[in-house]
């Protein structure tokens, strides 16, 4: 059995070793934090210079649309997430026109509140004019190419 003062030597390193690997794993978390919140302040920079006026009118055109017509027919943001399969934060997110939502969920949503979507209402008539589309695509060219101009070569005067 070990003496009274190697156990009190063998406490005293452990605890030095407890407190080491406390305060590394602290400035561990430090650094990942003041990383992880550095790419989300980048992130928000890029994302809200890439967005114009327009962009951001129709976001939230569109989110009030979901709005009215969830209002309308007196659901909750819980209920509708539940009817479009997304958190009821997805929801209001959509609702105040982030965005950052994916269009995915956004189309889900609305049509979950019933919003008429390229006015139209139903899935058939979406699929119709999702059809007509198509149609008119394949009348256009395959490729759109930029006419060539001249090269500086190819432009000599003699």
């Amino acid at each position: 059995m070990p003496s009274a003062q190697v156990r009190s030597q063998n406490l005293e390193r452990n605890a030095l070793n407890s407190k080491k690997y406390y305060f590394a794993l602290k400035i561990a978390l430090n650094l990942l934090y003041c990383r992880f919140i550095a790419s989300k302040e980048k992130q928000v920079t890029r994302r809200a210079a890439a967005l114009g006026s327009d962009t951001v009118a129709a976001l939230a055109v569109f989110g009030a649309q979901v709005k009215a017509s969830r209002a309308a027919k007196k659901l909750t943001a819980s209920e509708l997430g539940a009817r479009a399969g997304v958190s009821p934060r997805t929801v209001t997110a959509i609702e105040r026109g982030n965005p950052n939502s994916t269009l995915g969920n956004a189309i889900e949503v609305a049509l979950a509140a019933g919003v008429d979507l390229f006015g139209v209402s139903g899935q058939t008539a979406l699929e119709e004019l999702a059809g007509t589309y198509r149609q008119t695509a394949t009348l256009l060219p395959q490729r759109i190419r930029k006419p060539r101009t001249a090269s500086k070569e190819t432009d000599l005067d003699f």
